[in-house]
């Protein structure tokens, strides 16, 4: 998860590839990931239109932290203001759009999803009944704002139609 990983199979090839399991098997780790979710370590995400989830941590700084430990060793040596300043830089937009997808979605009662389209980024998809609610576009900016943006979904074949459509800046 460190290494940017977030679907069991890229977990298990990671974890493989360092010599962690025997064989590239997700369903090694899934108990573990399962685990993991149990214990609040981790939150399991539905991929929209997909029988697969992602996995990501539940705290911002533990992801942040293993993320700099896997990418630039900081356990092992001290790092300058500049060198943090730069990490956290790096790691804020995805943590912000990923607990604007979580709150909205506990907000709003709906379940948390994310969308993948090869020509059209959605960062979030919410759902009612597991159909499309919500679709969600998140910028990292220094200042924000909420507002409707009707046509977010019109160029997005796949997902289809939604009656709120929201992006943050």
């Amino acid at each position: 998860m460190a290494a940017g990983k977030t679907t069991s199979g890229e977990i298990s090839s990671h974890l493989f590839s360092r010599g962690l399991i025997k064989k590239d098997d997700p369903g090694l780790i899934r108990q573990y990931l399962s685990n993991l979710v149990e214990f609040g370590l981790l939150r399991k995400i539905r991929v929209y239109g997909k029988k697969r989830f992602i996995y990501k941590h539940t705290s911002p700084l533990m992801r942040i932290f293993y993320y700099a430990d896997e990418k630039y060793n900081i356990s092992e040596r001290a790092l300058s203001e500049a060198e943090m300043e730069r990490l956290v830089g790096e790691m804020m937009p995805r943590v912000v759009e990923d607990n604007v997808r979580e709150l909205l979605a506990k907000r709003l009662g709906l379940e948390e999803s994310v969308a993948e389209a090869k020509d059209f980024e959605v960062n979030g998809c919410l759902l009612r009944f597991k159909k499309p609610e919500v679709a969600l576009e998140v910028k990292w900016r220094k200042s924000w704002r909420i507002r409707r943006w009707g046509r977010l979904l019109k160029g997005w074949r796949g997902l289809g139609r939604a009656e709120n459509d929201f992006c943050s800046r």
